[in-house]
């Protein structure tokens, strides 16, 4: 049993430490420190509560997701609204995956995030019955190659980083993060629980599509303590990458202002490593630009002609696009098997138009301000959905026996701390912004119809 609970681990890690583990949780402990630290700890408890709920809820059923959600929830409409949402999600990990391969490979084709897509796709295709052991060992690959990452930056750090002011900058980097002074305010409480269920990957109905495949008798806390411990060390882990990137990308800069050209200098400073700068210093984590910060990385140390600078930028950048393809491998499965159901087609058939769909999503994101708008609907959105997802629990009680006061609980903290996100990204009234929680609210609309779909299955 300890294996399986270590199996099963495994596959929760491939999803939830993914991108953002590694370009927002950093900013979240350099920012906070261990405030920042237990914060997210509390909300991941949250998310592990709501967990539990889901796949403890299918699990006793013995149904597939859409069978759940029609035949005991009576809430068809959550398996369209979970596959749209999955379809954005996989858009947005699908961009920042390729775009850490293109990185790594210093170029930039724009198309790394639909060929990442598709390399998923044939995957779980040759993989058959054998998915979740293929995703196993994708998992193990990736956290052994984000443990070498933290190592071999550290051998890195003492060879590279020599000038004063940027030990200096890396050593307060660290006692921000070991401090727990930091000032707390309540746009950092919203954005560290945007942060942690994002990490989670909530609202896409992948805990649902997890709760088919557990053995009944398989101790589900037991699973999430384990996930957790691994998603605390794992967390950490990244910090060390990111800490140690940026430590060195500020002794690249400062190399190149005192021996570049001062204009070429100050045009490295404002393009690249300003960004990098507000990431470490700024007062507010803006996860969107957080994210994009990390990805400035490597054209700092490109720019700059960092010697060695070829090595860091490659396990950086591997192990954001693992990060990714681990997280993309389940999307992908998940929206399957929902699909499926949905659909009434084969898992063959149901893989094909997830990708194709992804895909085309995934190319729309090249162009910036839609980017801007399907990430705006992922990080901000990400709360209403959840609750969504939670919504068949609270009908489906009497199966599982757990009160509904839990479950509503959770759909009422999902809620309270969604809407002062909406309302601090609706002052900044920025276009694209705000066409992002217009796309989120439409993709809710199925709700509205759910009493026709409940009577047309009846059929």
């Amino acid at each position: 049993m300890r294996k399986l609970n270590l199996y099963f681990a495994f596959i929760v890690i491939a999803y939830t430490v993914g991108i953002w583990t590694f370009t927002v949780t950093p900013k979240v402990l350099m920012l906070l420190g261990l405030k920042g630290a237990v914060l997210m700890l509390a909300f991941t408890l949250v998310a592990a509560a709501a967990i539990v709920l889901q796949i403890s809820s299918i699990n006793a059923t013995k149904y597939r997701v859409h069978e759940y959600l029609v035949k005991v929830a009576r809430f068809p409409s959550i398996s369209i609204i979970m596959i749209s949402f999955l379809l954005v999600v996989t858009a947005v990990i699908g961009h920042y995956t390729g775009e850490a391969l293109a990185k790594a490979l210093n170029t930039n084709i724009a198309i790394f995030g639909i060929l990442s897509i598709l390399l998923v796709a044939l995957l779980l295709l040759m993989a058959r019955g054998r998915t979740l052991q293929l995703i196993v060992i994708v998992s193990v690959l990736f956290v052994i190659l984000a443990v070498l990452s933290a190592v071999f930056l550290h051998s890195k750090v003492d060879e590279v980083v020599v000038d004063r002011a940027s030990r200096t900058y890396l050593t307060a980097t660290f006692d921000a993060m070991k401090s727990f002074e930091a000032p707390l305010k309540l746009s950092s409480v919203v954005q560290v629980f945007l942060v942690s269920i994002l990490s989670f990957g909530l609202g896409v109905g992948f805990y649902y599509v997890l709760g088919t495949f557990m053995p009944p008798d398989l101790d589900i806390k037991k699973v999430l303590a384990i996930v957790i411990l691994l998603q605390v060390m794992l967390s950490l882990v990244a910090a060390l990458v990111v800490a140690y990137s940026i430590a060195i990308s500020h002794q690249a800069y400062s190399t190149a202002f005192k021996t570049r050209d001062p204009w070429e200098a100050q045009e490295i400073y404002e393009k690249y490593f300003l960004p990098l700068l507000k990431y470490r210093q700024s007062e507010d984590i803006k996860i969107i630009y957080s994210v994009e910060a990390i990805y400035l990385i490597p054209d700092v140390l490109r720019t700059t002609k960092l010697e060695g600078g070829e090595g860091i930028i490659t396990f950086l950048m591997l192990s954001l696009f693992l990060a990714g393809f681990t997280t993309l491998l389940l999307l992908i499965e998940g929206g399957a098997q929902i699909a499926a159901d949905v659909f009434q087609i084969n898992r063959r058939n149901s893989i094909a138009v997830i990708t194709a769909l992804s895909s085309i999503l995934t190319g729309l994101t090249a162009i910036p301000s839609i980017k801007v708008v399907l990430t705006t609907v992922v990080v901000i959105m990400i709360p209403v959905f959840a609750a969504v997802e939670l919504l068949p629990v609270m009908r489906a009680r009497g199966i599982w026996g757990a009160s509904k006061g839990a479950t509503a609980v959770l759909v009422a903290i999902f809620i309270a701390l969604w809407l002062p996100a909406v309302i601090t990204v609706a002052r900044i009234r920025e276009e694209a912004v705000m066409l992002g929680i217009a796309l989120g609210l439409v993709l809710l609309v199925p709700l509205l119809f759910n009493g026709v779909l409940v009577k047309s299955g009846k059929r």
